[in-house]
């Protein structure tokens, strides 16, 4: 011991002193008596694990994409006819229903017009009256040859200038009738109407810029585009024939939750947009309980009706590190053994489809020792 010391001393210099020494002793002691576990050690445990089983199931295929929300109807009010605006019968954001009346213009000038057109169509009236009679007395005199020729010509051309006067007016008086109904604006369909663009007092001159919008909202047009490669060779054939394809339409709402009522598409484009590779789309939802805004973005969810065969594994099951995903499942020998697979969409909230790697029947482990390696012995637990 102290020819070890003399030669420490002699090494490291005579700075070290018999305290330091020590704990330098010490310190070689325990790292020698520091035993490495083999590698050998870990394939001898026997590790447990819990296993889910590897099924084959049914899956319909789904796609989901963004998509946005438009009224069935919509239409700008506009005045056809000039005016001071009088009346302003609703409340902006309200809705209204179909023949509400929602604007007013002055109708004084309209029911003084309309009373003018009256009057000369009664002038008109008159004169084809008279005209005609004088046709008639004309034309018995003319077959009777006392009647000269330009005479019953002159005859014959007054009735037909009655006859056109009559006609304009009979036309004025319907243009009049016309404007003063215009002076009413009414609801063409039960709606959800925006802003006012004029207030009351207002002097509108026609045409107008729209003085409001209206939204029919009870349905609504949900645009979506689809990708050409999800459209399948049966599906290219229905649109072809002009059939609608056999597919379930379903939105999904900022929740995740799925929208109560169930879609219809009505609108396939017949033309594949060349810059995006996608088919627009439209499909038709009831909307009474109006939760659908126009404009608004949603998530549709399209479901094919014919459904495929699949293999079903557990998520819990699923791994994955830079080379992709993996999983452990239990040999015949009885220990873990690594397949690397490839993976579907989830079927359901607990199982994920694999599309290669996997085989029904096979036993997964999706929960256990982080010591789980290839070939490590391994026993299932319930």
């Amino acid at each position: 011991m102290k020819e070890t010391i003399k030669k420490l001393k002699s090494v490291f210099g005579g700075e070290w002193n018999m305290r330091t020494i020590t704990l330098f002793l010490l310190l070689c002691l325990l790292t020698a008596c520091e035993k490495k576990p083999e590698a050998s050690n870990l394939s001898d445990l026997t590790l447990p694990v819990k296993t889910a089983s590897v099924t084959e199931g049914i899956y319909y295929p789904s796609s989901q994409m963004i998509a946005q929300a438009k009224p069935l109807k919509s239409v700008n009010l506009v005045a056809r006819v000039s005016g001071f605006l009088e009346q302003r019968n609703f409340i902006e954001g309200s809705y209204v229903k179909q023949g509400t009346l929602l604007y007013l213009i002055e109708q004084k000038p309209y029911e003084i017009a309309l009373k003018k057109s009256r009057s000369s169509l009664g002038i008109a009236q008159a004169r084809a009256e008279n005209a005609r009679l004088n046709f008639m007395r004309v034309s018995e005199l003319y077959r009777e040859k006392v009647a000269p020729p330009q005479k019953f010509d002159s005859a014959r051309a007054s009735k037909q200038e009655g006859d056109a006067e009559l006609l304009g007016g009979e036309a004025q008086l319907a243009q009049a009738e016309l404007n003063l109904s215009y002076t009413k604006i009414t609801a063409p369909f039960n709606g959800w109407i925006g802003l006012s663009a004029y207030d009351v007092g207002n002097y509108i001159s026609a045409p107008s810029r729209p003085l409001a919008q209206l939204m029919y909202i009870d349905s609504m047009r949900i645009e979506f585009n689809v990708s050409d490669s999800y459209l399948t060779p049966e599906m290219r054939s229905r649109l072809q024939d002009g059939k609608a394809p056999g597919l379930r339409v379903t939105l999904l709402e900022e929740d995740g939750s799925v929208y109560p009522h169930e879609g219809k598409i009505t609108f396939w484009n017949n033309t594949i947009n060349r810059q995006t590779a996608t088919l627009q789309v439209q499909a038709l939802f009831p909307n009474r309980e109006h939760r659908l805004m126009p404009g608004q973005f949603v998530r549709v969810r399209l479901t094919r009706k014919k459904p495929v065969k699949v293999i079903l594994a557990d998520k819990l099951s699923i791994r994955q590190d830079q080379t992709g995903h993996f999983v452990y499942v239990v040999g015949k020998d009885g220990r873990a053994e690594l397949k690397r697979i490839r993976t579907g969409a989830d079927a359901n909230e607990k199982q994920t489809i694999v599309t290669e790697g996997l085989a029904a029947g096979e036993k997964t482990i999706i929960s256990g020792s982080p010591l789980l390696r290839q070939g490590t012995r391994v026993e299932a637990i319930p």
